[in-house]
């Protein structure tokens, strides 16, 4: 109940026991990710009986049957971020995205149309445009990981943005409820929370922040979330401990960097 990784490293190791398991799952989080698990497992010949998320049997004694090629797709967490820099800043072709994805994260989408953005395929590209952007409400429970590209995109939306899940934030790399409240505070955001929401007042429609001085908290998310700021920041933003951005996207500055340059942003 604390995080869907622990049941996906089991579920991953247990086809090889030399016995069979029963795992027993009290109030599974993030849904999706075990269903990416199974059907990963399933693309190598590996069974697992899934009785309602509740209940998993895994028969020992399995051996893996792939092809020589396995495609794995490209990564919406990451692409969340540059996501919100084509809202902000106007018009972004991605590659690599599957548009029928499993991944949690794919819920950008959603976010895209919330906010009054536009997206289309063409082919396996994602095309992302900016257009009049609208505050907006989201529940990021299944999808706890856009909570930091989403508090960036809010901040720099005009009017009062909710994200719900705050509780699935306290064992990330950080305790990612605090440390966004705490560093975009910093930034002269106005971010609170209550419940189990956090409330963003955006920046108005032509406001900027003056930069500053934040703390990623050594979580790669926070840097990059961070790092989205600058496209509304009149001068600077210096943020300790980028360097975090290596556990998932290490090119993220370099790319952001580019397509700022390309979307005449600074």
């Amino acid at each position: 109940s604390t995080s869907s990784q622990l049941l996906t490293g089991i579920l991953t190791v247990a086809p090889f026991f030399d016995f069979d398991l029963t795992v027993e799952v009290d109030n599974l989080k993030s849904i999706p990710y075990i269903e990416m698990t199974l059907k990963v497992l399933s693309d190598f010949g590996l069974s697992v009986d899934n009785q309602g998320y509740k209940v998993f049997y895994v028969k020992g004694g399995q051996s893996v049957k792939r092809s020589e090629i396995y495609k794995v797709e490209g990564d919406w967490s990451g692409a969340s971020f540059l996501v919100v820099a084509a809202l902000i800043g106007g018009k972004l072709r991605l590659k690599g995205l599957n548009k029928n994805s499993l991944q949690a994260d794919k819920a950008m989408l959603t976010v895209i149309d919330s906010v009054g953005g536009s997206y289309s395929w063409d082919a396996d590209d994602l095309v992302v445009e900016s257009s009049d952007l609208s505050s907006f409400t989201f529940d990021a429970t299944h999808c706890p990981d856009l909570f930091p590209p989403l508090v960036a995109l809010a901040s720099m939306i005009s009017g009062e943005s909710k994200i719900k899940g705050i509780h699935r934030l306290k064992h990330k790399e950080s305790d990612r409820a605090t440390a966004l409240i705490n560093e975009f505070s910093k930034l002269g955001i106005d971010i609170r929370r209550i419940d189990d929401e956090l409330i963003i007042k955006g920046l108005s429609e032509n406001g900027s922040i003056s930069g500053g001085f934040v703390d990623s908290h050594n979580d790669h998310r926070m840097a990059m979330a961070l790092a989205l700021m600058s496209l509304r920041s009149e001068k600077d933003i210096l943020i300790k401990n980028p360097e975090s951005i290596k556990k998932s996207y290490p090119l993220f500055f370099e790319d952001l960097d580019t397509i700022t340059g390309e979307m005449n942003l600074t």
